[in-house]
């Protein structure tokens, strides 16, 4: 039985520090769980929001920075939007990183604004229809 409503949110801010993302990993999983995402999907988007959430603070120095993420709810998606500061560089996406989000989310943006990293990803649930093609 799914818990959420079909349209629900989730905000949270926690230090930009690797430390605080197995918060995010477990707040992103329930919120898969309630929209009834398969085991498999849950555990593919888990670590591709890790991975997201590690490149967006790789810059950023321990302790002086945050990391604010909503995560919305749809019938049939999660979506998963953010920002990540203060930080100097451009983000860099090497291609481990690039499967292991290419396995997990449907698509995905990490870049620069200013002194902050954008992030965004977003999770479609699979159906029986889609797992049979």
């Amino acid at each position: 039985m799914h818990d959420l409503p079909s349209q629900s949110s989730v905000a949270v801010t926690i230090p930009a520090s690797a430390a605080y993302l197995r918060h995010v990993r477990v707040l992103t999983a329930t919120v898969a769980d309630d929209l009834g995402f398969d085991i498999e999907s849950i555990e593919a988007l888990r670590v591709a929001v890790d991975e997201l959430c590690a490149l967006a603070m790789s810059d950023v120095d321990n302790g002086s920075g945050t990391l604010t993420l909503l995560i919305e709810a749809a019938a049939d998606a999660l979506m998963l939007s953010g920002r990540c500061g203060p930080t100097t560089a451009d983000p860099e996406v090497d291609p481990i990183a690039e499967q292991l989000l290419r396995a997990g989310a449907t698509s995905y943006e990490l870049r620069r604004e200013g002194d902050v990293c954008v992030l965004g990803l977003r999770s479609d649930r699979r159906t029986a229809d889609t797992d049979a093609n």
